[in-house]
């Protein structure tokens, strides 16, 4: 069986009636912000129908296991950038040095796909800011600030036994920082390089294997979570994965959960969840064990 979690700050009547009408539920509970239908339809027409109508009216709408709970999975990965935390970190060191424009040129290419290789994106992104002063991480770290739901979602999944790591194409100059913020168990990202308080335009990925300083890019991020859930003793499916662009996709292809937050088009077709309104927490309610409506 399957339940269909609506999520929305206010919903519209008229497409809450169409969606009932499309998978006949058996019975449904909702509060403020959430409408749960228990035991629906949902061959792939359906879902599809479903989540167009969601996205034209701005609802989340997410079709999961009626017992389906967050303890049946072992850990959270996080992209940082526009999911994790409001900021493009990058593109805001750009602005800083006064190559923005150029820099989030090359950003806006590489999260829609139309840029296929990241890692050449990203070095020539870092080769910008070459010669520039590095105080602008500092800036851009004291801007931050974590997208809605971010702490609270963290916060119950730690507390329910699992882990929660970052997995950016970003720097672990800021990811280390988050990760301390919010009590994380791990990082994985790409390192910046500064010598005498300014960047040196050159940049390499993680020092650990199997990266050994090879760039983080769309498969980098999906083989750690691989690695990672395998250290665990668990697979990739016990996984939660939360992106929103191009470099998310084959990370949230191989997760028991893809979540995109304000995802890109590219990345739709790999969520189980698009966030399209509310915070990060209301992945919550996909969960019978955290879903207010399923007690």
């Amino acid at each position: 069986m399957f339940d269909l979690v609506l999520q929305a700050p206010d919903f519209d009547a008229n497409a809450l009636q169409a969606v009932r009408e499309l998978v006949r539920p058996e019975s449904e509970k909702a509060d403020a912000t959430c409408v749960r239908l228990f035991n629906v339809t949902h061959d792939d027409d359906v879902r599809r129908q479903v989540c167009e109508l969601a996205r034209r009216v701005v609802m989340n709408a997410a079709f999961v296991p009626a017992d389906l709970k967050l303890t049946d999975f072992g850990a959270l990965f996080f992209d940082m950038d526009s999911t994790l935390v409001n900021s493009e970190t990058l593109d805001e060191m750009a602005e800083i040095a006064g190559v923005g424009e150029q820099c989030a040129a090359i950003t806006a290419g590489a999260m829609s796909g139309r840029i296929t290789n990241y890692a050449d994106s990203l070095r020539e992104r870092v080769k910008l800011l070459e010669g520039h002063d590095a105080a602008s991480i500092e800036t851009v770290w004291n801007n931050m600030r974590l997208n809605e739901g971010a702490e609270r979602l963290i916060k119950t999944a730690l507390d329910a036994g699992l882990k929660a790591y970052i997995v950016s194409s970003g720097f672990t100059v800021l990811t280390e920082r988050v990760k301390e913020k919010l009590g994380m168990t791990g990082t994985c990202a790409n390192n910046i390089d500064v010598s005498d308080g300014r960047f040196t335009g050159r940049v390499c990925g993680p020092a650990f294997a199997p990266f050994n300083g090879t760039i983080l890019d769309a498969d980098g991020k999906a083989a750690f979570v691989c690695q990672t859930m395998s250290d665990l003793g668990l697979t990739p499916a016990q996984s939660i994965c939360f992106g929103d662009g191009s470099n998310d996709v084959k990370m949230l292809r191989q997760a028991g959960i893809g979540v995109g937050f304000h995802p890109k088009d590219i990345l739709r077709p790999e969520c189980t969840l698009a966030v399209d309104t509310l915070g990060l927490d209301c992945v919550l309610n996909l969960f019978s064990d955290t879903c207010p409506l399923c007690r």
